[in-house]
């Protein structure tokens, strides 16, 4: 094993380790705390769980012990089973061994790709965009409501300060942003991580020279990449996963939350104090005459 595939190997491994335990926290969250099970999109991010698990733990491994053995996995008899059992003969509509020296095996094989990948990623981008863009444009009809409740109130508040009328107008531009920066990375992190994975295979059926290893190995583990970045897009960065990671934490380093908010408190006391002590200290480094 040269460098670049103790580098690829570890890259994998990586994204492995980060899935596994990546989901497993998603989906411990979503049985922890009722309120996540509540909401409506609980079942979509448990769906989207399930999957990433089982991809991590069937086709990631696969990549990682041909990366070892430096070919097919599993030797050639598995190799073989395997494709006895996606393999399929149009004839009599069965799983069968592929015939490589067929007449237009090419062409089927072309066509099976090109067809393959235009179902598992065009579509996929299709229903996705069109999905949130309807997501978006309710988004976008909610804060046009909540817009006009804020100017109406802040014409009727005629006695209110100035920075509090520029905070409102901020936070107005801000609740604007913040769901097309959201939706924008549910579909920017679809696009980068799939997108060389797919043109890649399509360029390697019609391309005359061999498409690099390395790069082919790089290009799926950013397929695989997005595993490993789901739960971080859809559910950790969320308050309440991380209200619930925070509570699980404390359980398990037997803290209870009553302790942790004393702490807090007490912290925040001595501070207050110490500003306190500062105040009273500054008149008296000021000069008589003030």
């Amino acid at each position: 094993m040269d460098a670049a595939d103790l580098v690829a190997f570890v890259l994998v491994l990586g994204i492995i380790v980060v899935s596994l335990l990546s989901n497993i926290v998603v989906l411990i969250c979503f049985v922890y705390n009722p309120e996540i099970r509540k909401q409506v999109p609980g079942l979509f991010i448990l769906n989207l769980t399930f999957c990433n698990l089982l991809l991590s733990v069937s086709n990631m491994p696969l990549t990682l012990i041909g990366l070892i053995t430096t070919g097919h996995p599993g030797g050639s008899v598995f190799l073989a089973t395997c494709r006895s059992w996606v393999g399929y003969h149009h004839l009599y509509a069965s799983c069968t061994l592929c015939n490589v020296k067929a007449k237009g095996a090419r062409t089927q094989f072309i066509i099976f790709t090109v067809a393959l990948h235009s179902l598992t990623f065009l579509l996929t981008l299709i229903v996705l965009c069109v999905t949130y863009l309807k997501v978006l444009k309710v988004a976008r009809f909610h804060c046009k409501r909540i817009d006009v409740i804020t100017m109406q109130t802040l014409v009727l508040l005629v006695d209110i300060h100035p920075s509090v009328r520029q905070k409102c107008l901020d936070e107005q531009k801000r609740r604007r942003l913040r769901a097309t920066k959201k939706i924008s990375t549910f579909i920017g992190t679809f696009v980068v991580c799939f997108t060389p994975y797919v043109i890649t295979r399509i360029v390697e059926i019609f391309s005359p020279w061999p498409i690099s290893p390395y790069w082919g190995v790089l290009s799926k583990c950013l397929a695989y990449s997005k595993a490993a970045c789901d739960p971080f897009v859809y559910s950790l960065l969320r308050h309440q996963y991380r209200k619930t990671c925070s509570l699980l934490a404390n359980k398990i380093l037997k803290r209870s939350p009553l302790n942790s908010s004393s702490l807090s408190m007490e912290n925040n006391t001595g501070r207050s104090n110490s500003n306190t002590t500062n105040n009273i200290q500054l008149p008296a480094n000021k000069p008589l005459g003030q």
